[in-house]
């Protein structure tokens, strides 16, 4: 919940890195991609 709620806080600051991206797999599996049809933009580093 933490990395998803770090991501909508991103869309606000303009620029964030979470390293825990893949726990989101667990509670949310469709996370990213709902977050990109939204406009974000994220990539795996």
């Amino acid at each position: 919940m933490i990395a998803m709620a770090l991501t909508v806080a991103e869309m606000v600051a303009g620029g964030a890195e979470i390293d825990t991206a893949e726990s989101v797999a667990v509670s949310y599996p469709g996370f990213f991609e709902d977050m990109k049809r939204l406009g974000v933009r994220a990539k795996k580093v």
